[in-house]
């Protein structure tokens, strides 16, 4: 949620020759979902207003995130459900919101598996999954998939208990079956921290 939280992995990015924004989004609970993936929305529409003086490509924009991160960059690589988020559409005075690749680390990518009694993301996603299903589902990259998304790689630790493998590993095969191209990269041993 913090830029300074991905600041080593942006100045690596930057000494290979990216041109690399880290932002800061909104927390909930003072902010609940979908506030960070509209701020998420809005960075990359700045970026596109403003790639002659940053000198970025505007047709070649990736996302790369980890955690929660990474869950939003995979939600703003699949979802086009502009009824439901209606910041995410482009107009002709706004550039797209789409990305061109995604990288997601320890990801959570498919919500909709959680126990429906379950509490842990009440302060995030405003109530239970047996209560708003279809939050839960709009929240989940996995749910969004289309043949029109972009590359997505994935990298999770192995014994990672906050956010399961099986995660982007289903988000994977989802992507993969609509033609997308989809990969984990799983690392031995690795906890969700340590991925």
């Amino acid at each position: 949620g913090n830029r300074w939280h991905m600041h080593s992995v942006a100045q690596k990015l930057a000494s290979r020759g990216y041109t690399v924004a880290s932002i800061s989004y909104r927390f909930a609970p003072a902010h609940r979902f979908p506030a960070q993936l509209e701020d998420c929305a809005d960075a990359v529409r700045f970026l596109r207003q403003n790639a002659q003086e940053y000198k970025c490509d505007p047709e070649r924009i990736g996302g790369f995130g980890y955690s929660a991160g990474g869950h939003l960059v995979s939600l703003l690589g699949t979802c086009t459900d502009y009824e439901s988020f209606p910041f995410l559409q482009s107009s002709t005075a706004e550039p797209s919101t789409r990305l061109q690749a995604v990288v997601g680390g320890g990801a959570p990518c498919n919500f909709t598996l959680i126990d429906p009694d379950q509490r842990i993301l009440v302060y995030w996603l405003g109530d239970t999954r047996k209560n708003i299903p279809d939050v839960y589902e709009k929240a989940s990259p996995e749910a969004h998939v289309s043949a029109d998304d972009p590359p997505m790689f994935f990298y999770h630790g192995e014994k990672d208990r906050i956010v399961r493998v099986e995660s982007p590993q289903s988000m994977s095969r989802t992507l993969r079956d609509a033609g997308v191209e989809g990969e984990v990269h799983t690392i031995a041993g690795a906890g969700h921290l340590a991925a």
